[in-house]
């Protein structure tokens, strides 16, 4: 079996343009592991630095969170039924679950839907604190929404 010229002409064709496909291929998944190696560094810093995209993983309603701050101690009890309770009562009887799951999205919007709740539930709130001569939690309470308020403006959230 004999090869003519032109046979060996197109092998060495094929061989050439494969070389250059291939070096192409290899150029172009270099670049793409590169690009990969980027994205997951980037991605590294934020979730390990940042805590997070937006840190949504770890967030709950900012009113739960006040929940296991005020009725999770045993000093804070009065705080708890009088405040608390009957704000998760007012915000739960409003919205729905889903609704509630999109404020965790935004401190800046759990603290306006608390505010609200707030408005809603003073005198209740206050007749609460009085029978139990607690006024004094009114004052602590607002004092520590303000502060979380003025955290949330600090860092530019919405």
């Amino acid at each position: 079996m004999s090869f003519s010229f032109f046979d060996i002409l197109i092998v060495i064709i094929g061989i050439f343009v494969l070389g250059i496909i291939l070096k192409f291929i290899g150029k172009l998944v270099c670049k793409l592991l590169s690009a990969a190696f980027v994205i997951v560094f980037v991605l590294y810093l934020l979730f390990y630095w940042n805590g997070g995209l937006l840190d949504l993983g770890n967030q709950n309603f900012m009113l739960y969170e006040l929940e296991a701050k005020y009725c999770g101690d045993k000093d804070r009890q009065t705080s708890c039924c009088c405040i608390v309770q009957p704000l998760i009562e007012d915000v739960t009887s409003k919205y729905e679950d889903e609704e509630i799951e999109d404020f965790q999205k935004s401190k800046i919007t759990s603290i306006r839907i608390i505010m609200e709740s707030l408005m809603a539930k003073k005198q209740e709130i206050a007749t609460c604190l009085k029978e139990n001569d607690a006024l004094d939690e009114w004052d602590n309470f607002i004092s520590d929404l303000e502060k979380i308020k003025a955290e949330q403006e600090e860092q530019g959230e919405d």
